[in-house]
């Protein structure tokens, strides 16, 4: 019965594609293809779907995984924000708004709270 009235997916990885050499040690032997079609999350959108933020930076290297959901996110109304940290001078890596002395994390960070409590 629980409903989740959002979902933050910060850089993440969310589709599986070309992903079975890379995974290939982590996967359960004799069922890597089922596995990887259960974790490739484009194919489970749907429009019940959590309204979703997707955040990442210019210098992560997961930076193109949001784009695999936006498509679904479009074709099935779900609402969503993506935010992309980072300039030329500094992109930024991955989880950089792990780092709660950067001043650009905190704002990476308050930006996902203001979309959490806009669904309230």
């Amino acid at each position: 019965a629980l409903k989740l009235r959002g979902i933050g997916l910060n850089c993440g990885v969310f589709s599986m594609q070309g992903m079975g050499k890379a995974m290939r040690d982590l996967l359960p032997k004799g069922r890597e293809r089922e596995t990887l079609r259960f974790l490739h999350i484009p194919a489970h959108i749907t429009g019940a779907f959590p309204p979703c933020y997707l955040l990442t930076a210019l210098g992560d290297f997961n930076r193109e995984q949001p784009q695999t959901l936006i498509p679904r996110f479009e074709k099935y109304g779900v609402p969503y924000q993506c935010k992309v940290f980072g300039d030329k001078q500094a992109p930024l890596g991955h989880v950089f708004h792990c780092n709660i002395k950067d001043a650009r994390a905190n704002a990476a960070n308050r930006g996902e709270l203001d979309f959490f409590r806009s669904l309230l």
